[in-house]
């Protein structure tokens, strides 16, 4: 079962009643404890992504929280956007634009359910992205480039398709993997 925001961010869960009752919660939760949510995703096991905008512009944080609310943990980001993951994996990708340090800028960022930086992909500014919940790939747009690109489950890229230069936002079918992108 999927539930869908409005902005056309999906969020997935095991029973249909549920899942509408965690994302209604979790919706309720991050905005009365948050800065600024740009991206909410509740995972398979119930827990609660959230992309923060902090105070600052570039001091965003990703925080994982449970249903209720309580911060499991938080992880620092510079300015990002919408939010991925892998339902078979639990890994979480998100794209980083820049930090105040200027150190991580125009990234991809695959993140470990317990917050840990797995991998940071160099050269990709984005802030749009959707992950395929068939294999883990990973579909985001480059809008500079004027394209979409496809990254296997390990960040390798496997396709670039031209033609898109004002995504707003990209969806994966997860019974088919069909690409649907909002420009």
């Amino acid at each position: 079962m999927t539930a869908t925001l409005g902005v056309g961010r999906t969020m997935a869960a095991r029973d249909p009643v549920p899942a509408a009752a965690l994302l209604a919660l979790a919706l309720v939760i991050a905005f009365l404890q948050m800065n600024g949510v740009i991206d909410i995703l509740v995972t398979p096991a119930s827990d609660v992504w959230v992309m923060d905008r902090g105070e600052i512009l570039d001091k965003t944080f990703l925080v994982k929280m449970c249903p209720n609310g309580t911060r499991l943990l938080q992880v620092r980001f510079g300015q990002s956007g919408a939010l991925g993951i892998n339902p078979k994996t639990g890994v979480i990708w998100a794209p980083e634009m820049n930090d105040s340090e200027g150190v991580n800028q125009d990234q991809i960022v695959r993140i470990a359910q317990d917050g840990t930086i797995v991998t940071r992909l160099q050269g990709f500014r984005t802030e749009t992205l959707a992950v395929d919940s068939r294999d883990g790939s990973v579909w985001f747009a480059l809008p500079n480039q004027a394209q979409l690109v496809k990254l296997n489950s390990n960040g390798e890229v496997l396709l670039s398709v031209p033609g898109f230069s004002t995504t707003a936002s990209i969806a994966v079918d997860p019974r088919d993997g069909d690409v649907w992108v909002a420009e």
